[in-house]
């Protein structure tokens, strides 16, 4: 309506009367319309108690139960898709992303694993078995990359064999043999854990058996036994454990070499007398890599100290320092005062690692340890301080120059002890079994 007028009503006679909630209407187990949605109350905290306790005398503060709701539904199962068979044309992953998408997208990689495991390689050394006679003295390497699952087979060439050798099979994954081929489902392919000395495998339709693995590969699978069953030593000994409770000292018996009557004659059996002894107690049950795993962890040789010519490393690092110009010797100075206010004359080789980084010294890892391998070390394995400096001052007796090399291999070479298991302590061995005690008793009721 239009050009009217409305009289104000000063007194508010019209108004409509608005009830809000006040504290006398909040109790534990009261419903309350919030803006139409009904929120239950089901319990408060020790001042809300003690407030309505003083001003309302109410003392049951029991919680309630959390009500269910009615509107609740179930959660909607998607049905799983159900993608042609694989054609053969690429790989699987290829051919769901045509069918996924009408715009054709890259498989995704792990890159998290890439970044991890990138440029872990295990190798082992395989035969191939075959019905030619010939094809049994090849020898092949077995490369597993460990970041994307894949893997690459070279040949040794043998001379007068008649065989070139080199790349005998392209770095590719291989899937599990027995599979169906053609099927919607993605293929098993071959795990690091599939391999293992002593183990057969079908790649490709060649038959090969893993005799060996170099050393980083032992290393490498020892220190992560969750992933490797074959190089856990726990296991395996708890295995061998069980077996040999019925007849300790006939197993013991076969360890020990022709000629001993005890254990107390013998400290160190071969390596040969042990797989003997495991192979009559187990049979098929333990493999060859469980055997170098059990002898490699009792093994009684010791890797010979890394020897660096000292001369050698300190001309190695004052290179290193005429070539980025480095200059801060007061602050090195300064920087070991700030660390060590008192003067201590040695040091550990931790501070002397953050020491070095923190001012900048243009050494990579590798330097930094032969460095410190070098220096003057004290009986808690603490680095001399003044060794230190005078070793880095290039006043202080000047060496003759050198030439650049590799430091990694050429400075001092870290040969690899390729020795580790010949020998055997058995003290050792049985002391980790620790079935003689248990013998004991026996023994006593049988006397």
């Amino acid at each position: 309506m239009r050009n009217v007028r409305y009289t104000i009503d000063p007194l508010n006679i019209g108004e409509k009367e608005v009830l809000y909630y006040a504290d006398r209407d909040l109790q534990i187990g009261t419903v309350l319309n919030v803006y139409g949605r009904a929120v239950v109350l089901t319990d408060c905290d020790e001042y809300t108690q003690e407030y309505y306790r003083k001003r309302y005398g109410i003392e049951n503060f029991t919680a309630a139960p959390i009500p269910s709701r009615g509107d609740d539904c179930a959660p909607i199962k998607q049905k799983e898709r159900i993608l042609p068979p694989y054609n053969g044309w690429g790989s699987y992953e290829d051919s769901e992303g045509n069918c996924i998408s009408v715009e054709p997208k890259p498989p995704q990689t792990d890159f998290k694993k890439f970044i991890k495991l990138d440029r872990y390689v295990l190798r082992f050394g395989a035969k191939l078995l075959s019905t030619i006679r010939e094809n049994c003295e090849r020898i092949f390497i077995i490369s597993y990359y460990l970041s994307d699952d894949t893997i690459q087979i070279f040949e040794i060439a043998e001379r007068n064999s008649g065989f070139l050798g080199g790349e005998f099979m392209k770095r590719t994954r291989i899937p599990l043999p027995g599979q169906e081929k053609f099927t919607s489902k993605r293929p098993q392919y071959y795990q690091p854990y599939n391999f293992y000395i002593g183990a057969t495998m079908s790649l490709k339709d060649h038959i090969f058996h893993i005799v060996s693995a170099d050393e980083y590969t032992l290393i490498y699978m020892e220190h992560h036994p969750y992933e490797y069953p074959m190089a856990d030593i726990k296991s395996i000994m708890l295995k061998i454990r069980d077996a040999a409770k019925s007849d300790y000292k006939g197993f013991i018996c076969r360890c020990l070499p022709d000629g001993a009557e005890s254990v107390k004659d013998v400290q160190f059996i071969g390596f040969d007398s042990l797989k003997r002894a495991l192979i009559n107690l187990l049979a098929d049950n333990i493999t060859n890599h469980e055997i170098i795993t059990v002898c490699r962890y009792f093994s009684a040789e010791k890797a010979p100290p890394q020897a660096c010519n000292r001369e050698t490393v300190r001309a190695a690092v004052h290179l290193e320092l005429k070539r980025s110009l480095w200059n801060a010797m007061d602050e090195l100075k300064e920087h070991l005062h700030h660390i060590n206010p008192l003067n201590k004359p040695f040091l550990s080789e931790a501070k002397l690692r953050s020491t070095m980084k923190g001012c900048r010294l243009p050494f990579i890892p590798e330097l930094i340890d032969d460095l410190l391998s070098v220096l003057n070390h004290n009986d808690c394995g603490e680095v001399e301080v003044c060794d230190f400096l005078n070793f880095i001052d290039m006043g202080c007796g000047k060496v003759p120059d050198i030439a650049p090399m590799n430091i990694n291999f050429e400075l001092c070479p870290k040969i690899p002890f390729l020795h580790k298991g010949r020998l055997v302590n058995i003290s050792c061995f049985l002391q980790y079994l620790g079935l003689d005690e248990e013998a004991k008793p026996k023994e006593e009721l049988a006397s």
